[in-house]
């Protein structure tokens, strides 16, 4: 999903009278656009990915605070994430690209941690405890 993609479904959403929705989305717009900004880039899917994931965070932060109205909201955010974020990696997905950047890069936990970062997929922390395992061997 691209820029584009998200205007068209806000615009749909207001024209639906789901202001909610549209809002939301605009925030996830607003989100990406903000990040590709700050690395002077367009946005892109992995803008709008890395937004999305962003949103969902402050959102779940604020239902633990007791926020309860924003359940709401994080519901259509995940029911949107099925659309926009690509599906995890397995651990053994990860261990396998892991072991690939060994033998490219050597065992240099920074330059390979680097070098995965915008893998489609790529869960960083999962990684990371798979990569100090992998390189203790």
């Amino acid at each position: 999903m691209n820029l584009k993609d998200l205007q068209k479904m806000r615009l749909q959403f207001k024209k639906e009278g789901k202001n909610k929705e549209a809002n939301i989305i605009m925030m996830l717009i607003d989100y990406s656009q903000k990040l590709a900004k700050e690395v002077n880039n367009e946005v892109n899917e992995i803008f709008i990915q890395k937004g999305l994931k962003k949103y969902i965070k402050q959102v779940e932060d604020s239902i633990k605070n007791g926020i309860e109205s924003a359940k709401e909201e994080l519901e259509f955010l995940k029911e949107l994430g099925k659309d926009i974020l690509p599906k995890e990696l397995s651990e053994k997905e990860i261990e396998n690209i892991l072991k690939q950047k060994i033998n490219e890069i050597g065992n240099d936990f920074g330059k390979i941690m680097g070098s995965i970062k915008n893998i489609s997929g790529m869960n960083m922390q999962k990684a990371a405890k798979i990569l100090k395992n992998l390189i203790k061997k």
